[in-house]
Order: C-alpha cells, then sequence, then structure tokens
C-alpha cells in the first residue's frame, strides 16, 4: 500500500465519513485506548493545523458540491428540451 500524504489522507477520511452518511449509513464515534511512548515525545499532533485540515476537507466538499448544482441543473434543463427549445413530456 502507497504511502498517504498527510493532506491527503484527511481528505479521504473526510470523504468517507461524508460518503458513508449520504448513504444514510450509520456512523458511530468510537474511543480507542492511545499509548504514548516516551512521555508523547513524537507526537506529531498539532491541534490548530489538523483542525484546519479537517475543516479545509470540508469546506472543499461543500464548495465543490455547490459548484456542481448549478451545472447539474442547467444540464439536465438542456437535456430535458426538445431542438426546438420546447419541454419534453414526461413518459
Amino acid at each position: 500500500m502507497a504511502a498517504v500524504r498527510p493532506r491527503r489522507a484527511v481528505r479521504v477520511r473526510v470523504g468517507t465519513l461524508l460518503g458513508a452518511v449520504r448513504r444514510g449509513l450509520q456512523v458511530d464515534q468510537v474511543a480507542i485506548a492511545t499509548v504514548y511512548l516516551e512521555g508523547n515525545a513524537s507526537s506529531h499532533f498539532r491541534p490548530v493545523l489538523n483542525s484546519a485540515r479537517v475543516y479545509a476537507a470540508l469546506l472543499t466538499v461543500l464548495l465543490s458540491s455547490s459548484a456542481a448544482f448549478p451545472v447539474g441543473t442547467a444540464a439536465a434543463d438542456v437535456h430535458a428540451r426538445d431542438p426546438r427549445g420546447a419541454r419534453r413530456s414526461p413518459v
């Protein structure tokens, strides 16, 4: 398995969670035991930076969905018209 860059990893995790919620799957929070070696000397956790990455990933998904909506709506509208511009009746 290839290594995943931290920023991409955040987007992948957020995307996975949002995809599960969109499909109606239940998402639960589960407590896990954390093991700190040598007084947590090697921790790379940065609360502000890591939180910003999560919110940036959420914002990216929100903006891309918002940007795609008018395009999809316009495409569906064009598809629903015949070449003369009249609406087709539903089948």
